[in-house]
C-alpha cells in the first residue's frame, strides 16, 4: 500500500520484481504509481557504486523491511 511506502522512506528493503529479480536497496522517493530505490551497483575492480532506479508500484511483486538488531 502507498501509504506503508511512504512510512518506510530512508529504510532498508528487499524487493522482487514480478519477473524475479531480486534487489536489497533503500527507498528514497515514494509518487503516486512509482518509487525511487537506491542501490550499490558493483563495478570492475571491486568499486562499487550507488545507483537510483525508479520501479512502477506495478512492477513490484513484494517488498519486505529488513530489520537489522544492534546488539
Amino acid at each position: 500500500m502507498l501509504r506503508q511506502y511512504k512510512k518506510n522512506i530512508g529504510k532498508e528493503l528487499k524487493v522482487v520484481t514480478i519477473d524475479g529479480k531480486t534487489m536489497t536497496c533503500v527507498l528514497v522517493k515514494v509518487g503516486t504509481n512509482s518509487v525511487e530505490l537506491e542501490h550499490l551497483v558493483k563495478q570492475q575492480k571491486k568499486v562499487i557504486k550507488r545507483d537510483n532506479t525508479c520501479l512502477p508500484l506495478a512492477e513490484i511483486k513484494t517488498a519486505k523491511l529488513i530489520v537489522k538488531i544492534r546488539k
